[in-house]
């Protein structure tokens, strides 16, 4: 099991001209917050110096707006910080909002037909979902209660002799220990010219005063992978799908992608 983040916590306010000492080893990092300078570290073991640099360039560092309390809220109480060459600035904008937008104006021309989702644990599409009459079925490895059509199982244990139109991987992919086991499988569900909808997330930082410190349960750290769109293309044979749309993380964007694939 990997985690899929890492913390820099708050260590104190320093003054203007202190901010250049502060911007080599991506250890520490310098964010500003209603004029004042806040120095923040991190002591993480879990990423190599090169992942850590990878995550830096690609400016995935996020804080928790919400009267600065604990949030698991990301898509509403958190904002990316910009990098403002030697210190960061909170983005105005919420990029996970626009993220979501483009993974639901997909949904809303795909969601037809007999529908699998894997994980979808969060139902952040219910609406679609709801608004749609479709076959749909979701399956879950916890118990859900709502009025969708849930089987709690794995993946791995779930059997069917149905075939599916579409089938989705909202942030549950790198839940799975072996990825390539997984998409055969997907394959194997899904009937001919039909697709596919994988959206994940990169590793990313937040950074947090100390009101905001919590201990995650050992179950909240259940990932196997934390794969760039780069790397799942790179290590996940694709051969029998075509890749209709893609979406990269940069620095840019949030911290979130999506791969539409069609069988062939």
């Amino acid at each position: 099991m990997i985690p899929n983040s890492y913390v820099y916590e708050f260590s104190k306010f320093i003054e203007e001209k202190e901010v250049y000492l502060y911007n080599s080893d991506f250890k520490s990092i310098v964010l500003l917050i209603n004029n004042k300078y806040c120095l923040f570290n991190t002591n993480t073991i879990d990423f190599s110096a090169n992942e850590i640099k990878k995550i830096y360039n690609k400016q995935q560092i996020y804080i928790n707006i919400r009267n600065w309390k604990v949030s698991h809220d990301f898509l509403n109480d958190y904002r990316k910080l910009k990098n403002q060459w030697d210190y960061f600035e909170i983005e105005k904008n919420n990029l996970f909002l626009e993220s979501e937008l483009k993974i639901e104006n997909i949904l809303n021309n795909i969601f037809i037909w007999k529908c699998l989702d894997v994980w979808c644990w969060d139902s952040l599409y219910k609406d679609i979902f709801n608004k749609k009459e479709v076959d749909y079925l979701w399956i879950d490895i916890h118990k859900v209660d709502n009025w969708l059509n849930i089987i709690e199982t794995t993946f791995e244990d779930f059997n069917i002799n149905n075939k599916f139109d579409l089938i989705f991987f909202f942030r549950s992919i790198n839940h799975f220990s072996n990825t390539q086991e997984i998409i055969n499988k997907a394959y194997w569900l899904l009937n001919n010219k039909w697709k596919i909808f994988i959206v994940e997330n990169e590793a990313f930082w937040e950074v947090k005063f100390k009101n905001q410190l919590f201990e995650w349960k050992k179950s909240d750290f259940e990932h196997f992978y934390n794969y760039s769109l780069k790397k799942f293309k790179k290590l996940v044979n694709l051969n029998k799908f075509t890749i209709l749309e893609e979406d990269w993380v940069t620095e840019k964007t949030a911290n979130q992608w999506y791969i539409l694939l069609e069988k062939k």
